[in-house]
């Protein structure tokens, strides 16, 4: 799952709310690289797996290191 383009304006009128959501859209995109992002990795349960699970833990160490 990825955000295609974070820029994209659908024409919608401006809202007070839709810098902060454009800000979390940007960390999100952030999250999601391949090189620098949050490391996933494929989490077997007992007939599927997961392609992509990221733990919890992961993610607030990845915030903390980023906004530090």
């Amino acid at each position: 799952m990825t955000i295609r383009n974070a820029i994209r304006d659908h024409g919608q009128r401006y809202r007070p709310r839709m810098a902060c959501l454009k800000k979390a859209e940007k960390v999100l995109l952030e999250m999601q690289d391949p090189k620098t992002g949050v490391k996933s990795q494929p989490q077997r349960l007992v007939i599927t797996t997961i392609p992509h699970a990221i733990a919890g833990e992961d993610i607030i160490a990845w915030l903390a290191d980023r906004f530090e």
